[in-house]
Order: structure tokens, then C-alpha cells, then sequence
């Protein structure tokens, strides 16, 4: 069984990394899963912080509360209340966990570790919601359509990034027709 506080914590550190952070947003953008988070507002403020990026190419920081009311109208009350509650214990989480600074002022922030979390939470997330999604098809007695939704699973993340170890690896450079899979499965990564 999943950890849900985990998960949550995870996502709130997301958040917190797509609003403050421009070099998080660059390196999460080309595996970003926005339909992977679990909050609605989780969504919205990711959603936020990227239309922001992509406009004037830095995270929004501060400005996350002028896109907060930009975008008030078009949430609905409950929503608007929940949406600022959220933005605000961002906020407290991010003065507290995150706004320090080392000895020559820069801040402290292990982008890396929070983009190797956001992967494994887009793949649990995706297992979870895959998972739900088949049992709930065996649960109505669609047993054929749950077999068929099984069959169609795809990771939320592939990692592209080939190792070969040149000591142990033979015929990596060989043929394309080569029945290694060391070769077929790497050549054109590694010409």
C-alpha cells in the first residue's frame, strides 16, 4: 500500500519547486505530467508557474499571488478558498524548509533531489491511478475491459539515458542486425 502522506508531501514540494525554482522548471519540463497530480490546486498552480515560465522564462515566486487573484474569478468558492489556503501554507513551507542560504548567499535547494522524487511520484502516481483504474472495471463485472485497460499501460516516465559499461559490454558499435540486445538496443544512442 502507498503512502498518501508521502505522496502529498511530494507534491507540495513540487509545487514549491515549479513556483521558486527556474531551474527545476527547465529540467522538469520535458517529463512534465501536469494530469499526474493529485490536488486540483496542485494543478492549477503547476499549470500557473508554467504559463509564467514560458511567457518571461523565470518561476513566478511572489508573483504566484497576483496569478492566484488573476485567476480567482474562474474558481469557484469552494475552490478559491481551498486554492488560498494552499498558496499559503506553500508559502509558511517554503520560509521554513526551503529559503536558506550558504555561506556565500546562494540558496540552498537540491533541485537534482527534487526532480529524482517528481519522477518516482509521476510513476507511482500513474501506477495508482492505473491500478484503481482495473479494479474498478472488476468491480462493475467488466472483467474483459479490465484486461484490455491492463494491456495498455505505459510508464509516466522513461529515462533515455543509456550506461554501457565499456569492461563488460561486447558489440556494443556492431550491426544493427545484431541479435545482442546491448546493440540493437543502444547503437544509435551511442554513435
Amino acid at each position: 500500500d502507498y503512502d498518501r502522506d508521502k505522496l502529498e508531501f511530494v507534491e507540495r514540494r513540487i509545487c514549491i519547486g515549479m513556483i521558486t525554482n527556474m531551474e527545476y522548471i527547465q529540467l522538469v519540463t520535458p517529463f512534465w505530467r501536469e494530469d499526474l497530480l493529485a490536488t486540483k490546486w496542485g494543478r492549477l498552480v503547476c499549470q500557473w508557474s508554467l504559463e509564467y515560465y514560458n511567457k518571461y522564462k523565470r518561476s513566478p515566486g511572489q508573483d504566484i499571488e497576483s496569478l492566484y487573484e488573476q485567476h480567482k474569478a474562474e474558481l469557484d468558492p469552494d475552490t478559491q478558498d481551498s486554492m488560498g489556503a494552499f498558496l499559503h501554507g506553500l508559502s509558511n513551507e517554503y520560509k521554513q524548509e526551503y529559503d536558506r542560504h550558504d555561506e556565500e548567499g546562494r540558496q540552498i535547494f537540491n533541485v537534482e533531489y527534487l526532480i529524482d522524487q517528481t519522477k518516482e511520484y509521476f510513476q507511482q502516481q500513474n501506477l495508482i491511478r492505473h491500478q484503481e483504474d482495473i479494479t474498478q472495471r472488476i468491480e462493475r463485472g467488466e472483467v474483459q475491459e479490465g484486461e484490455a485497460t491492463a494491456s495498455t499501460f505505459a510508464p509516466a516516465y522513461v529515462d533515455h539515458t543509456t550506461y554501457v559499461d565499456p569492461c563488460t559490454t561486447r558489440g556494443v558499435l556492431g550491426s544493427a542486425n545484431s541479435t545482442d540486445p546491448v546493440s540493437v538496443g543502444n547503437r544509435a544512442t551511442l554513435e
